[in-house]
């Protein structure tokens, strides 16, 4: 039996990758965070670092990490030059038995080259990728925990890339409220920075990090290098943190920090801008950044700038992606559309891009050729989540019309390809084989659908049952590694608002997450953070448990694989589901809106 220290002091016992507490791992490392958040808010940088160190030697940081890069990064299945991948609890847990055992000095020799591999990008180009080993993503994620909530500290509010509970709506959002009140900054710098993975300057990023205690691991990852699979020639690197690393964009955050200083840009309100005092406003996310102002000269000026501050950091423009333009011509930013219309009254709308509603139109196109003699349940089964994820995406902006435009063609694709099945049946006989009603948003009766058993149907997703709903836009004084009352009930009443998309909306499940306050009540973090879901049977079918609500709950898979490892029982899982809604209860009372806010949206 292993003994698993919390940053606390107290400690649990543990065997096996089953039997670890995912609730009091996660409370560990969320607090740990927290309380460097709240440090580096104070300015008390030796406290920060003190913290650090005891977060880098985190039994909780070291399974914590191992989790979400085994299970939950979307590269978990892709492995480094050294060709491991972990994919059994067995396996999970003797490298937590490895990691816990080593001293940061150790870390430096398993810093190895990342494996080079090149994925195209929409423009036909090629995007280089660095592939870490296994561990180095680990310890990468170790050394994450200890340095995100440091910098998240002192972030700009106009950053929105690769930031915790940060997003492209939240930027887009951003821009909206720039433009849309008083109208006047109309006039933007459009831009791309080049190469900025493969070009950060090491020497500025390192002086940027200052006395952080795994400062020299992070260095020996910067100037590893790489192979260009499948050669295991080591190629040097003297700048550049590699794309596909678990830190490198924290690293790039890092890096172009501080524009908004170099534009002269203070921001007071709660949403992160102060309306009509900036002669500048800006929006980056990642790599890609607007600026707007109120005239085609200070764009002009901006971008003299912005180049010479970039220039520090060892970087500059990408020529071919630098527009100064009016927003009556529109700008393409992160997918969307975003243009000025009417002539009198103006109004700023943001929709999907035409260029990437065409190539999604191919790809629903693709997979129908490709699945032409698959059976209706296969086309549907990859067609849905591939349908509600870009709905999702729109789903915020001016969509309808598109929507309906697109649940048009994927009617005539759905046609033609049960026409192309039976050729000499007619058009009634289709009809009833193939189409049906469904209870759902849209109510359509011309609803696609095939059989999953013998008699259970599964039906083609509509855009339409994806409603347009208007993002609300992240508090930039609101920040996840903030523990304070306040910005729990904050992010526990933003939860709230996340469901509908997740669930795709469909009221049973909206209604069973409203009930466990949108947590997994065995690991106690949030159902929306990126890991897969399921419902599981707190009394099994086969003892005579039913699918009412009082029996179902929803958790992450690799939470409910513990639940069938570990064997518990109905009443274990109802005495966690009940201390689970106990503990919210008195965290979030009292807090005025958000029954209602659940309420509404279920």
């Amino acid at each position: 039996m292993n003994k698993i220290k919390f940053s606390n002091g107290k400690a649990a016992l543990a065997d096996s990758w089953q039997s670890i507490s995912w609730e009091h791992i996660n409370d560990s490392v969320k607090n740990l965070r927290g309380k460097i958040y709240k440090a580096k808010q104070s300015n008390n940088i030796s406290l920060v670092h003190r913290l650090q160190g005891i977060m880098l030697r985190s039994d909780a940081n070291i399974l914590h990490s191992i989790r979400r890069v085994s299970s939950i990064n979307v590269g978990k299945r892709t492995p480094g030059l050294d060709k491991m991948l972990i994919k059994t609890n067995e396996e999970r847990w003797n490298l937590f038995l490895e990691i816990r055992e080593l001293k940061m000095s150790d870390w430096l020799d398993i810093a190895k080259p990342v494996k080079r591999i090149y994925i195209p990008k929409p423009n036909g180009k090629l995007r280089p990728l660095g592939i870490p080993s296994i561990k180095d993503r680990v310890i990468q994620n170790i050394v994450k925990n200890a340095l995100e909530p440091e910098w998240e500290a002192v972030f700009e509010s106009s950053s929105y890339g690769f930031r915790p509970s940060r997003s492209c709506h939240d930027a887009l959002g951003r821009i909206y409220l720039s433009t849309a009140r008083q109208k006047k900054k109309l006039w933007v710098l459009d831009a791309d920075i080049k190469g900025c993975f493969d070009n950060i300057s090491h020497d500025y990023l390192l002086k940027s990090l200052g006395s952080f205690p795994a400062k020299s691991v992070i260095e020996k990852w910067l100037k590893a290098g790489y192979c260009e699979f499948p050669s295991t020639d080591v190629i040097e690197t003297t700048s550049g943190t590699p794309q596909g690393g678990v830190i490198s964009p924290l690293l790039a955050n890092i890096a172009l920090h501080g524009m908004e200083k170099v534009l002269g840009i203070k921001t007071v309100s709660t949403t992160g801008h102060n309306f009509g005092t900036n002669v500048y406003s800006y929006v980056r996310y990642a790599d890609d950044f607007v600026i707007l102002a109120e005239s085609k000269e200070l764009c002009e000026k901006a971008k003299v700038i912005v180049e010479d501050w970039l220039k520090t950091r060892g970087l500059e423009f990408a020529p071919e992606k630098v527009h100064i333009t009016h927003l009556r011509d529109g700008i393409k930013f992160l997918g969307c559309s975003i243009k000025l219309y009417g002539d009198q009254k103006k109004k700023l709308l943001i929709k999907p891009h035409p260029e990437k509603v065409a190539a999604f139109r191919s790809r629903l196109r693709e997979i129908w050729l490709d699945h032409k003699g698959q059976a209706p349940q296969v086309v549907i089964k990859k067609l849905n989540p591939i349908i509600r994820g870009w709905a999702n995406y729109y789903s915020p902006y001016v969509s309808k019309e598109i929507f309906s435009d697109l649940d048009h063609y994927m009617y005539h694709r759905s046609w033609r390809y049960a026409k192309r099945r039976h050729p000499q049946k007619n058009h009634q006989w289709i009809a009833s084989k193939y189409f049906g009603q469904q209870d759902s948003p849209s109510k359509n009766k011309w609803r696609f659908f095939g059989y999953v058993g013998q008699d259970q149907k599964i039906f083609l997703l509509k855009f339409a049952d994806i409603q347009i709903r208007r993002h609300v836009l992240v508090k930039n004084n609101m920040n996840p590694d903030d523990r304070s009352i306040d910005a729990l009930k904050y992010w526990s009443k933003r939860d709230a608002n996340k469901q509908y998309l997740a669930w795709g909306g469909y009221v049973s499940r909206l209604k069973l997450a409203k009930k466990q306050y949108h947590i997994c009540p065995i690991c106690y973090e949030t159902l929306y953070n990126e890991e897969e879901l399921h419902v599981h049977h707190m009394k099994p079918k086969k003892l005579g448990g039913k699918d009412t609500y009082g029996n179902l709950v929803i958790l992450h898979e690799l939470c409910h694989r513990q639940t069938h490892s570990l064997k518990l029982t109905e009443s274990d899982l109802r005495n966690r589901v009940f201390n689970l809604r106990k503990s919210m209860r008195e965290t979030l009372a009292p807090q005025e809106g958000l029954e209602d806010t659940l309420e509404s949206l279920t």
